[in-house]
């Protein structure tokens, strides 16, 4: 008894001083009925003007309570969580017989209910462990107590995951039967959200395996609803013998690049998303579905016209010189505008882009600098510290660090004796560099 009470005691105290702070789940940033915004500057008006919305990676399209069918909840409550509507966030019956299947090592089965999964969905905190498992509970328990029931399953229902690159009911629809939700019969209610158990599983289009997976999935979940009194019989009847027809609507209307981010719009999220989680404290997947939900407008630097130039440039692919082999030449670049420091155009690779927030070898690449890096590090700090001024004279001679090695060559293999500064930044020479940072030490040349 004294050693339960030990565990009790430090147990409420780990989730009093370790849990409850970093449980906290503000939902005010994250309405996905707001569109955010990206500006920029107008550079004959001086007014900002929208150059993109943003609408995120996922294919989510987000619909009303109203416009799901009374099947679709009714499916989604008696297979995953047919208590939904008396606990308080937690049903602590399935918790407690999860926890106990776990102590001797049986399959667990459920345990989690509608409202936490909508918590891991919507924090993307899914980690195997006692701690998310505990966070999840008292989330659920505190957002339960600021939602209805009806808005805790219109947001689930626009967030569960459902294959094809879908998240909620009403995209899912689109692409797995070519309707809307609202049109979806009970067969075809029970089928969908069939998937969200483990898409790999039971989206039908991977293989034939799927699709069959998928009917005796669709079939438990009816079963269920027969059971629990959501459906009679004969309705049962009719959605088992029901043929489900499965008409991909998205593999027929694919992207065009127009659709997608531009290179600078890419960067403009990742900064906006780094920042925030950041200030915030958030994960990473969290705070992007702020900045794409939360109706932020976002104030940019880009130069449209500057670029438009790039553009010009880097999507014209016979703009780049011929290889030798058949890979594609690829560059990057980043304009500054030098009297404000401000980026004002970017690419990130050439030709036509292909999706959004795709790799960006202008910011992303991580490449050695080479010889660029002598400006930077090198001449700029033996200037500042007066060692030097372009018109300063020195040795280009052979340097070593050793008694024994001689470094470094030149790329030409030669030296030239007295050279300028000018000089020597001109030709990229190495000896006179290496000579500066021997003066400065490393350490100062680094740090600079």
């Amino acid at each position: 008894v004294i050693t339960l009470a030990m565990l009790l005691c430090m147990s409420a105290a780990y989730i009093k001083n370790v849990i409850i702070p970093d449980a906290s789940l503000d939902m005010s940033d994250f309405n996905p009925n707001l569109t955010s915004k990206v500006l920029a500057q107008n550079p004959e008006t001086g007014s900002y003007e929208t150059v993109q919305t943003l609408y995120g990676e996922e294919n989510r399209v987000w619909v009303s309570t109203d416009e799901i069918p009374q099947y679709l909840k009714d499916a989604a409550v008696a297979i995953e969580d047919k208590r939904f509507e008396k606990h308080h966030g937690v049903d602590w019956k399935g918790t407690t017989r999860a926890i106990l299947y776990t102590l001797f090592g049986k399959n667990v089965q459920g345990g989690s209910t509608i409202t936490q999964q909508l918590v891991k969905n919507v924090t993307g905190d899914n980690q195997v462990t006692v701690k998310r498992k505990i966070t999840e509970i008292y989330r659920a328990l505190e957002f339960e107590k600021t939602h209805t029931k009806k808005d805790i399953m219109e947001w689930y229902l626009n967030i569960i995951p459902l294959g094809e690159n879908c998240k909620g009911v009403q995209s899912a629809s689109r692409v797995y039967f070519g309707k809307d939700v609202k049109d979806l019969s009970l067969a075809e209610c029970a089928s969908l959200i069939g998937i969200t158990n483990n898409p790999s599983r039971y989206d039908p289009y991977i293989s034939e395996a799927n699709t069959r997976e998928n009917k005796e999935r669709q079939e438990v979940i009816l079963t269920q609803m027969l059971k629990q009194g959501y459906i009679n019989q004969e309705q049962y009847d009719e959605a088992v013998a029901e043929e489900l027809v499965f008409t991909n609507s998205s593999r027929d209307n694919s992207d065009t690049s127009d659709d997608y981010y531009s290179w600078f719009e890419d960067q403009v999220i990742r900064d906006v998303v780094s920042d925030l989680c950041d200030k915030t404290g958030y994960e990473y997947d969290i705070v992007y579905k702020m900045v794409m939900t939360g109706g932020y407008q976002i104030y940019s630097t880009v130069n449209p016209e500057v670029q438009a130039a790039v553009d010009a440039v880097y999507e014209d692919l016979q703009s780049l010189p011929a290889t030798a082999s058949s890979q594609q030449l690829q560059s990057g670049i980043v304009i500054v505008d030098n009297t404000t420091g401000d980026v004002v155009a970017l690419a990130g690779g050439v030709g036509r882009k292909q999706g959004s927030l795709v790799w960006n070898c202008a910011t992303q690449s991580l490449l050695s600098p080479g010889s660029i890096i002598k400006p930077v590090a090198l001449y700029a700090p033996a200037i500042e510290l007066g060692l030097i001024t372009p018109a300063t004279v020195m040795d280009d001679t052979p340097y070593s660090f050793t008694d024994s090695a001689t470094w470094p060559k030149n790329l030409d293999s030669t030296y030239r004796g007295l050279v300028s500064v000018e000089e020597a930044v001109a030709q990229s020479i190495n000896t006179v560099p290496v000579k500066l940072v021997a003066q400065m030490t490393p350490e100062y040349s680094y740090s600079f």
